[in-house]
């Protein structure tokens, strides 16, 4: 593989600073790299937006050479046939990754698909968390020393921040995977099924975590976000006490708190 005079195009999510400093990465790489590689870096909308955009170009056969992905959307490439496995690039003697260790094992080999034959979907530009974010100052006004230890307590808090005159309430509800896969995992339960032969959204642990959810929703205490970062928007103002999202959004929830009514 001689990846000399090569044009990449990546599509990818990034918004705000890390597009920024994802412009200045590539800008720097392009003017320096001494094998002549372009690449040229493409904000091609959420996740979701991105999926939708890769089954319209894996129909077209006109795709982009590298794509940020979730595993589960890794999977539905795969199984589309538009994936290559990197697995004979990361340990290639010259262009390969050095030292492996680097990595931790687990962030590592989390795009080592057991369901494709093993076949390395992906690699690890970065990883993050699911955090529970909360506003402590009104967690003590409630009553409360910290955060929740159960769902029970979750509950509980959640009910007793909302006031439907205050336009408060306890929980901003966004429809992602990982918050889903979190609260299945939470409880002890698993999505990927032991074989990685698929999913169990039948176990007891996703029923509870989603019968949990539709009961918050339905008391009032819980509302789906009405926008992108509505959530974060919400934390700011003080009309939300929790929310769950990706460590990756610690930034923008403190631009929002400075800048909204809860600063």
């Amino acid at each position: 593989v001689d990846p000399s005079g090569q044009t990449v195009m990546y599509w990818h999510q990034h918004t705000r600073e890390r597009e920024e400093g994802l412009a200045a990465m590539v800008e720097r790489f392009n003017a320096t790299n001494e094998w002549g590689i372009t690449v040229n870096a493409e904000h091609a909308g959420s996740y979701d937006d991105i999926q939708n955009r890769m089954v319209t170009a894996i129909a077209g056969g006109q795709l982009p050479d590298l794509v940020v992905a979730y595993q589960n959307q890794s999977a539905l490439y795969e199984e589309a046939g538009a994936l290559t496995d990197l697995t004979e690039y990361v340990s290639h003697p010259v262009w390969g990754v050095d030292d492996p260790s680097d990595f931790f094992e687990g962030f590592f080999n989390q795009d080592v698909n057991a369901q494709f034959d093993n076949r390395r979907l992906g690699f690890p530009p970065k990883r993050s968390i699911e955090l529970m974010y909360y506003n402590l100052t009104w967690l003590e006004e409630l009553g409360y020393d910290g955060p929740p230890e159960t769902w029970e307590e979750f509950a509980e808090i959640c009910e007793a921040a909302t006031d439907t005159e205050a336009g408060t309430y306890g929980y901003a509800i966004s429809t992602d995977a990982s918050r889903f896969f979190a609260m299945v995992i939470s409880r002890g339960g698993e999505i990927a099924k032991a074989d990685g032969s698929g999913y169990q959204f039948e176990s007891a642990e996703a029923k509870a975590a989603m019968n949990f959810m539709v009961d918050l929703y339905e008391k009032g205490y819980a509302r789906k976000i009405a926008e992108r970062y509505g959530d974060q928007t919400d934390f700011g103002n003080r009309k939300v006490l929790f929310t769950i999202g990706s460590s990756s959004g610690l930034p923008y929830y403190g631009q929002a708190v400075d800048e909204g009514e809860a600063g």
